[in-house]
């Protein structure tokens, strides 16, 4: 590879705006559940409300997803 092809690859890398959100996503959705369960799960209490929390939540979108029909719409009345 010439010196041309690696100074117009590095330019790119170094002013392309996707990068910069590409990366932090990626550490973003890596670190998030580490960041969890250190922050919240420490203490009896919070790892049982944090539970009552999250299960209903989870629950209510396993039987939403499940559900064939959306709920019938009511018509506006003018």
């Amino acid at each position: 590879m010439r010196w041309i092809h690696r100074y117009r690859i590095s330019s790119f890398v170094r002013s392309a705006l996707w990068l910069v959100p590409i990366i932090s996503l990626s550490v973003a959705v890596l670190l998030t559940p580490l960041l969890i369960a250190a922050t919240f799960l420490r203490d009896r209490p919070v790892k049982f409300t944090f539970g009552l929390v999250v299960f209903p939540f989870m629950l209510s979108i396993g039987v939403l997803g499940r559900t064939e029909k959306s709920p019938a719409s009511r018509p506006v009345l003018a």
